[in-house]
């Protein structure tokens, strides 16, 4: 899954629609997201509080190309029954919340 992090002032709508353009060539609407999850993932053992907010675009009207060549090779898309084995660890959480119609969990 594409993401990023915001730049100050920046709102999180308008970040997914650069970091989609920086990161897959897309072109998107802020009005065509729909939030799908958020992801309170504390780490306190890597002393780390990350706050991951995740949007979907229905129905996209673009294909996706590799931007960063040196950060990603291929974007594939995958059915959610047979997700690869190795995912980053945020993105369980992202998954288990769609599967699940929950918009919120917190780890620990």
């Amino acid at each position: 899954m594409p993401g990023g992090h915001l730049e100050f002032g920046e709102r999180i709508v308008d970040a997914v629609c650069r970091e989609a353009h920086e990161e897959l060539g897309a072109i998107i609407n802020s009005k065509d997201l729909r939030l799908i999850s958020i992801v309170d993932d504390l780490q306190p053992a890597e002393e780390m509080h990350q706050v991951h907010i995740s949007f979907e675009v229905v129905e996209p009207t673009w294909v996706p190309r590799v931007m960063e060549p040196e950060r990603c090779e291929v974007w594939q898309y995958f059915p959610l029954s047979s997700l690869p084995a190795k995912l980053f660890m945020p993105h369980r959480g992202i998954i288990e919340n769609y599967l699940n119609s929950r918009v919120y969990a917190g780890t620990q």
